[in-house]
């Protein structure tokens, strides 16, 4: 049956606009599965979930500003705030430089609670992909959480890349260094750091990590 010419123009239209308005989300897959790449009962926990009490947002806003960075090119995609796990074979390191800094007090995470991260992600390695523009938990286990927000100067929505080494290398960094005496040990600390763009090949983005408390602990 062949449809009158404004019916199907209208029908046309409709998909049409449908399409370009639908709203991006992101959530697991089983090419691009979240948390794949430590056991189901690790109790490791990356973050995706837009969450207005995630306590990156607390942690970072007590943090002093850091020094302004050159801005990346400020084209950017439509969405914000987002951070997504993949398992991408081996061990990457997409970040560099920046000095860290003792955040450590009595309301830090526990030392052992932050080497559980190190030990369930460092075998099998993985990729974090951040979106510039809030405050983000990436990984957490029990008490301890290691988050990262873009600094001042970098556009919103812009997609950097957080490598399981870096995370590694952050945390047991600050456990070297800020360890408290007690027995078993607190431990907190932030840094600033130069991570790779995936938007813009080429551009590095001004990110600032913090190793903190987690929330309910």
């Amino acid at each position: 049956m062949q449809l009158p010419t404004n019916l199907l123009t209208l029908l046309l239209t409709s998909t049409f606009l449908s399409l370009i308005t639908a709203t991006p989300i992101v959530s697991p897959s089983g090419t691009n599965p979240v948390d794949s790449s430590v056991p189901a009962d690790a109790n490791i926990n990356v973050h995706v979930d837009d969450d207005p009490n995630d306590p990156a947002i607390a942690f970072f806003s007590s943090l002093p500003p850091p020094r302004p960075k050159r801005s990346p090119n400020p084209s950017s995609p439509s969405a914000t705030g987002l951070v997504k796990f993949s398992k991408r074979g081996g061990n990457k390191d997409f970040c560099r430089g920046g000095g860290i800094f003792n955040k450590t007090s009595d309301g830090s995470p526990w030392v052992d609670d932050c080497k559980i991260i190190i030990q369930n992600i460092s075998p099998n390695g993985g990729t974090w992909h951040y979106m510039t523009g809030t405050q983000r938990t990436l990984v957490s286990h029990k008490s301890c959480a290691l988050g990262i927000e873009s600094t001042d100067g970098v556009p919103k929505a812009l997609q950097t890349l957080v490598g399981d080494l870096d995370i590694t290398e952050w945390i047991q960094k600050s456990i070297d260094r800020f360890r408290s005496s007690e027995e078993q040990g607190k431990v907190g600390s932030y840094g600033d750091t130069q991570c790779i763009s995936q938007t813009f090949k080429g551009d590095e983005y001004s990110l600032r990590w913090g190793l903190y408390r987690n929330k309910g602990y």
